[in-house]
C-alpha cells in the first residue's frame, strides 16, 4: 500500500497544473465502412431455416456438463478511499509539493461544504464540529473584552488594544482540538492537522497567544455612502523576538464590519455606528 500511494503521490505532483488521466482502456479503432457488411432480412430468415441448421453431434448430445467456474473476484483498482485521499493530501503538504486551498470555514465562521465533502462529515459529525466552534468562539470573546482597552488616537479613530491571554485561551485550545479528534477519530484526525487546525486557529485570532489591535474609522471623503475602515494588526512576542503583521480592509455596511471582527465589536462605542 505505502508504494501505491507514494506512486499516487509522484502522480498528482506531476499533474499539477497539466492535468493527469490514469487507468483510462485504449479501444481499437471500428473497421472502416467497406469492410462492414448488413444482412438483409431475407438472408437472416434463411439463416434460421431448418435445411441451414448445422448437424448435431449425437455422440456428445448426452456428456455430463462441466460446472460452471466462477469468474474470479474483480480486484480493486487505482481508487482511493476517503481516508486514502486525505493521508494523501496530507503527504503532499507536509512534503510541500502541494498546499491545499481547502476552506475549513465559511465567512461566518461556520464548517465549509467543502470540508464536510472532503472529510465525510454525516450530519450530526458536522453539527458537533460546529457546536465546538462556536463554544470556543464565546469564550475566546469574552476573555477578549475583558483584555481590551478603548482610545482614539489624533484622528478621532478608536482603537481597540487587545492584550494577549495565552494561558486561558490555551485551555480553549486543548478543548476544541479534543473535540475535533472526538468527533473525526484517529486518522482524520491526523489529515486536519495538516490541512485545516490553522485555519481555524487563524479564524479565532490564535486563541489569544498575541497582542491584537484593531483600528476602527471612516473613509475620508465627501461622497456619499463612504465605508468603515478597518486597521487589523497582530504583534507575537517570543523568546527570538517580534513578529507582527497588519492588513488593511473597507467594509461598506457596519453588519459586514461586525462579521468580519467578531464579539469585539461589542466594546465599540453606540455612536460609531452610523448610516453611512
Amino acid at each position: 500500500m505505502k508504494g501505491e500511494r507514494l506512486l499516487w503521490i509522484l502522480l498528482v505532483a506531476a499533474g499539477i497544473g497539466a492535468g493527469y488521466r490514469l487507468g483510462l482502456p485504449s479501444q481499437a479503432s471500428p473497421p472502416p465502412a467497406s469492410q462492414i457488411r448488413l444482412d438483409s432480412p431475407q438472408t437472416k430468415a434463411g439463416k434460421v431455416e431448418a435445411g441451414n441448421q448445422p448437424p448435431v453431434d449425437q455422440s456428445v448430445s448426452n456428456a455430463p456438463i462441466a460446472p460452471a467456474v466462477p469468474a474470479p473476484a474483480p480486484t480493486r483498482g487505482p481508487g482511493f478511499t476517503p481516508i486514502e485521499k486525505l493521508q494523501v493530501l496530507s503527504e503532499l503538504q507536509q512534503r510541500k509539493l502541494v498546499r491545499p486551498s481547502i476552506p475549513t470555514l465559511d465567512r461566518k465562521g461556520q464548517i465549509s461544504d467543502a470540508f464536510a465533502e472532503l472529510f465525510a462529515l454525516k450530519p450530526d459529525e458536522r453539527a458537533r464540529l460546529q457546536q465546538s466552534l462556536d463554544g470556543a468562539r464565546e469564550k475566546l470573546a469574552a476573555l477578549e473584552r475583558a483584555n481590551a482597552t478603548v482610545t482614539r488616537d489624533a484622528s478621532g479613530r478608536i482603537v481597540v488594544a487587545v492584550q494577549p491571554f495565552p494561558g486561558e485561551g490555551g485551555k480553549i485550545y486543548d478543548e476544541i482540538m479534543q473535540g475535533f479528534a472526538d468527533v473525526l477519530g484517529p486518522e482524520r484526525n491526523d489529515a486536519y492537522r495538516v490541512i485545516g487546525a490553522e485555519q481555524v486557529e487563524n479564524s479565532l485570532n490564535g486563541f489569544g497567544a498575541a497582542e491584537h489591535t484593531y483600528t476602527f474609522g471612516y473613509e475620508t471623503g465627501d461622497r456619499p455612502g463612504q465605508s468603515y475602515t478597518l486597521r487589523d494588526e497582530v504583534v507575537q512576542r517570543t523568546a527570538n523576538g517580534r513578529t507582527s503583521h497588519s492588513s488593511n480592509n473597507r467594509f461598506q455596511s457596519y453588519d459586514d464590519l461586525a462579521a468580519h471582527v467578531g464579539p469585539i465589536i461589542s466594546v465599540l462605542p453606540p455612536e460609531f455606528k452610523k448610516d453611512r
